[in-house]
């Protein structure tokens, strides 16, 4: 049986002296201590490194989020600012189509003129037919051709004049002497050109006395007595283009026209 040996201490701080076997304890602890310490900073360390790498990923994210997004919008507004140059190319090159087939489609409303340069052959005896007169009473009828020349020079295409008609007038009174033309027949007119038309028109005129200013200016210049043949003329014309809206008016009228018939005094 072992013996318990009981240390003496000569005072207190003795007894508060480590021995070599506490000493060599308290060493350990700290040793074991500060590797324990040392772990944990290293696992703090490299946790804080593993946050920053993480953080480091997730800002690189963004920024590839950014640009992405950022690429998407430029592509787009790009798209979209191309798209409409591309519309407004588009728009003006219809417009200028549009606007260069009205020029060379759209009907133009002709020129109108007497047939030849010198009148006095726009106006001409229609054969075949009997033309007279009277004193009692005051009356004349003759069938005659009044010659124009139609211009359609302006127009691109072939078109057609419709519902001619033709008033004549005694230039001096301002009374109608004939009438005629093509209510129910169209002319064509050439594309960039001219054509000469033939109206047929019929002379008459009853007046109550033979003092008519009217009558005389026919029967003067129409007669074999008469020491003139000039019968000044007005020349009123009305008429329809296919594709042009309305009815269009043209006006002639000549000082040199001569009457190209003779009367004969109906008895």
């Amino acid at each position: 049986m072992s013996s318990y040996k009981e240390e003496s201490y000569d005072t207190y701080d003795d007894f508060l002296r480590p021995t070599p076997a506490t000493l060599q304890s308290s060493n350990h602890l700290q040793t074991v201590s500060l590797i324990h310490n040392e772990q944990l900073l290293e696992q703090h360390h490299l946790q804080r490194k593993l946050e920053h790498e993480h953080d480091q990923l997730r800002e690189q994210q963004r920024q590839q989020q950014r640009r992405t997004a950022d690429e998407k919008k430029d592509k787009w507004r790009s798209y979209i600012g191309d798209r409409k140059q591309r519309w407004v190319f588009g728009i003006f090159a219809v417009l200028v189509c549009l606007g260069l087939l009205l020029f060379f489609f759209i009907p133009r409303i002709p020129g109108v003129d007497w047939a030849n340069e010198n009148d006095l052959e726009s106006f001409t005896a229609n054969a075949g037919f009997q033309a007279d007169y009277s004193t009692s009473p005051a009356s004349f009828a003759f069938s005659a051709n009044i010659s124009i020349q139609v211009d359609s020079s302006s127009s691109w295409i072939p078109n057609k004049m419709t519902s001619l008609q033709a008033t004549v007038l005694d230039l001096s009174s301002s009374e109608i002497i004939g009438t005629g033309g093509f209510p129910y027949n169209a002319i064509s007119l050439p594309a960039r050109g001219k054509r000469n038309v033939m109206i047929p028109i019929s002379f008459l005129g009853t007046y109550t006395s033979t003092n008519s200013t009217t009558y005389g200016d026919v029967i003067r210049a129409c007669t074999a007595n008469s020491t003139s043949t000039l019968l000044p003329i007005s020349l009123s014309l009305t008429f329809k283009i296919q594709g042009v809206i309305g009815t269009k008016i043209a006006k002639l009228q000549s000082t040199r026209t001569t009457c190209p018939v003779e009367l004969e005094l109906k008895t």
